[in-house]
């Protein structure tokens, strides 16, 4: 019994982390509210600075590219090697 309750529960959440995927074409709102600010075009970049161990640091470089799709649309990119990215990141 307590093996199929522990299935149903990991198809639910399947089926919960598979409803919102990083790159999706649906939008927010069913029709855009609000124009793009266009001071935020561009490609923007960081060094974020992550901790090994107590001694330890490292720096790791991070880019957002902001396009205009729309009027009212972004497209936005993410790059860079961080691991909190690796479960969104393509094959």
């Amino acid at each position: 019994m307590k093996q199929i309750l522990q299935v149903i529960l990991l198809i639910g959440i399947s089926f919960f982390l598979y409803g919102c995927p990083y790159d999706s074409g649906y939008n927010i709102d069913l029709t855009p509210q609000q124009n793009i600010d266009e001071s935020l075009l561009g490609s923007w970049s960081t060094f974020t600075r992550k901790y090994d161990d107590d001694q330890h640091t490292r720096e790791e470089s991070v880019k957002i590219i902001f396009e205009k799709r729309t009027e009212m649309e972004y497209d936005i990119s993410i790059t860079g090697y961080i691991d909190e990215l690796k479960p969104y990141r393509e094959s």
